[in-house]
C-alpha cells in the first residue's frame, strides 16, 4: 500500500491531480481489476492548490458568425472553440469549430447522455465484471493509469446513478466501461455503436467515437461544434444531466477498501469554490473536463495532448454554453498550464461584460414606401417591419451603423392593399454582413377608387392592340360610309337634275 496526501487521478484527466485534500488521507491501492482509494471518515471539503493561471490578453482572433463585431478580448489558447448563447440561439464566437480533434474525457458527455436515454431507473444496480477493467492493464500506454473512482470488480451495491456521478465528476474511466457494459447488453462495443448513432442522429458530421471514456484512440474524435450539439441535446432533454454535471461532490457507496463510503469531487475548477482556486467562477455550471498530457500513435511516436472543457454560465439573464478543445497542456516555458479554464474565464467575462440583447429594428419604424395605383385618396403606402428585431451585439456597436436595405416585391402595386400585407423585406447589414432579413408589411389599408379603376380600365382598353385595330376598322368603315353616302347623294342630285331637264321644269329661281 502506498500513501499519498493528494487525490489520485491519472493523466487522462490530470487536472484532478492538482486537488490537494485537507484532513484527508488517501490510500492508493493497486488491486488487479480495480482502482480504489480510501479516505478517512472526515468529510471536510478538499482545498485546492493550483498552479498560477496565465491571463495574458493581447489580440483578437478567430473565425466568427455573421456579425463580424463579435471579437473577444484577450488570447484564446484552445485549438477549437464554440460559444453559444442559449437564450437567443446565436453563436457569439467560433474558432476552428469544425476541426476534427481528440476530445479526451469530454467523450464521457456522450456516454452519460446515451445512458440517460436508455436507462429508465437510474437506481438499479449494475454488474461489474472483471472484463471492464482489463483494457487498462494490457500495456497500452494510452490506456494505462486512467482517472478512476475507486470502483471494485464484483461490487454489487453500485447503481447507474452512482456510476454517472463517478463518470462526470471524477471522470472515472472504469465507470464509463461499467455503464457501457450494462447498457450495451454485455458489450462495450454495442454501447459505442449507440454513441455513434446518437451523434449521427444529431447531425454531427465531424465525429466518431471509439470508446466510452475518451482515452486516446485514433478513431475517437469530434469537433467543438459537434460536441456542442451533443451537449445541448442532453441539456435540453434530460434534467438529470445538468443536475449530475453541476454537482461538485458526491458520496459513493461503501466497498471493500472504503467501508464507510467515500466522496468524489468534480474536476472542473470553475465550480470549485475555494479561496486558493483562481479559476472559480460563481456563474459557471458543470459540465465536463478532458485532458490528455500526451499520447502515442501506432508508429510509436509520442505526441502532446491537450485540455478540453465544456461548461455553461448564467448571469444577468443570459446563459452561454462553451466548448473548447485541445488547449495547450504546457505554456511556452514548459510549465503546466490550465489553458481550458483560462479560456473559459476569458470568454465568459468578455461576453457578460461586452455583449447585450439590443433592439435593432422596431416594428413601428417606417422603412420604405411603395406606390399604389388606383388607390382611394392614397398614392403610396408606408412599409414597416412585420416584427421587432433584436439580437446580441457588442455594447460598443453603433446601431446607426447597421444599414437597412429594402427589397420590395414591385415598384408599384395595384389597390386594394390590406393592412399587414407582406410587400417586401428589409435586409440588416453590419460590416457588409447580413444580420437578418425581416418581412415588410403595409402599415395601412388602401381602398380601390372606382373612378380611377374605370378610368384605368378604359385607358387599358385603349392601349390594347385589338381595340386599336377595331378602332381603325371603325374609322375606315365610317370614312367609307361617308364616302358612299356622299357619292350616293351626288348621284341622286344628278339624277334629279336630269329628271327636271327632261320634264321641262325651269328650275332657275327668279327674284
Amino acid at each position: 500500500m502506498i500513501f499519498f496526501d493528494i487525490m489520485y487521478y491519472m493523466h487522462s484527466d490530470i487536472a484532478a491531480a492538482e486537488n490537494i485534500s485537507a484532513n484527508v488521507t488517501i490510500h492508493i491501492i493497486y488491486n488487479k481489476g480495480s482502482f480504489v482509494y480510501m479516505r478517512n471518515v472526515k468529510k471536510s471539503h478538499a482545498i485546492f492548490s493550483l498552479i498560477l493561471a496565465f491571463a495574458v490578453f493581447i489580440s483578437p482572433f478567430g473565425n466568427i458568425r455573421a456579425s463580424a463585431a463579435f471579437i473577444p478580448e484577450g488570447t484564446i489558447y484552445s485549438e477549437a472553440v464554440y460559444m453559444f448563447n442559449m437564450d437567443t440561439d446565436i453563436a457569439v464566437y467560433e474558432k476552428n469549430a469544425h476541426e476534427k480533434l481528440y476530445p479526451a474525457s469530454t467523450t464521457k458527455i456522450v456516454t452519460a447522455i446515451v445512458v440517460l436515454e436508455k436507462v429508465q431507473n437510474l437506481d438499479e444496480y449494475v454488474k461489474i465484471p472483471q472484463s471492464v477493467f482489463d483494457e487498462f492493464w494490457l500495456g497500452d500506454p494510452n490506456k494505462s493509469d486512467p482517472s478512476a473512482a475507486a470502483i471494485e470488480a464484483g461490487q454489487t451495491n453500485l447503481t447507474y446513478r452512482d456510476c454517472l456521478y463517478a463518470l462526470m465528476l471524477a471522470s472515472a474511466c472504469e465507470a464509463a466501461n461499467i455503464l457501457a457494459y450494462n447498457v450495451g447488453d454485455g458489450s462495450v462495443q454495442n454501447f459505442v455503436n449507440m454513441m455513434n448513432e446518437l451523434a449521427g442522429r444529431l447531425g454531427c458530421a465531424d465525429t466518431h467515437f471509439g470508446n466510452p471514456h475518451g482515452l486516446w484512440e485514433e478513431d475517437n474524435y469530434t469537433s467543438a461544434y459537434d460536441l456542442f450539439l451533443i451537449t445541448k441535446y442532453g441539456y435540453d432533454n434530460y434534467p438529470e444531466f445538468m443536475k449530475i454535471c453541476d454537482t461538485y461532490e458526491y458520496d459513493m457507496p461503501a466497498n471493500k477498501y472504503n467501508p464507510d463510503g467515500y466522496t468524489i469531487h468534480h474536476t472542473n475548477k470553475l465550480i470549485a469554490s475555494s479561496p486558493e482556486n483562481p479559476f472559480y467562477y460563481e456563474y459557471a455550471h458543470g459540465i465536463k473536463t478532458g485532458s490528455i498530457d500526451y499520447y502515442w500513435t501506432a508508429d510509436g511516436e509520442k505526441h502532446d495532448g491537450g485540455r478540453c472543457l465544456v461548461s455553461t454560465a448564467s448571469k444577468n439573464g443570459y446563459t452561454y454554453m462553451l466548448v473548447t478543445l485541445q488547449g495547450p497542456y504546457y505554456d511556452s516555458e514548459g510549465n503546466r498550464f490550465q489553458s481550458a479554464f483560462t479560456d473559459h474565464l476569458t470568454l465568459y467575462k468578455w461576453a457578460f461584460s461586452n455583449i447585450s440583447y439590443q433592439l435593432v429594428l422596431s416594428k413601428t419604424e417606417p422603412v420604405a414606401q411603395i406606390a399604389v395605383e388606383q388607390g382611394e385618396n392614397a398614392d403610396y403606402v408606408i412599409l414597416r417591419p412585420e416584427r421587432d428585431y433584436a439580437t446580441l451585439l457588442p455594447n460598443s456597436v453603433d446601431l446607426t451603423a447597421i444599414r437597412q436595405v429594402p427589397h420590395l416585391d414591385a415598384e408599384t402595386i395595384l389597390a386594394p392593399v390590406q393592412k399587414g400585407e407582406v410587400l417586401g423585406t428589409v435586409e440588416l447589414l453590419l460590416n457588409n454582413e447580413t444580420l437578418a432579413e425581416i418581412d415588410l408589411i403595409a402599415s395601412d389599408s388602401v381602398k380601390l377608387s372606382q373612378i380611377a379603376h374605370i378610368t384605368a380600365q378604359i385607358k387599358e382598353l385603349f392601349d390594347t392592340t385589338w381595340f386599336r385595330l377595331c378602332f381603325v376598322l371603325l374609322v375606315l368603315l365610317i370614312v367609307v360610309s361617308v364616302i358612299l353616302i356622299s357619292v350616293n347623294r351626288n348621284r341622286r342630285k344628278k339624277a334629279e337634275a336630269r329628271a327636271r331637264r327632261r320634264s321641262g321644269i325651269n328650275t332657275k329661281r327668279r327674284y
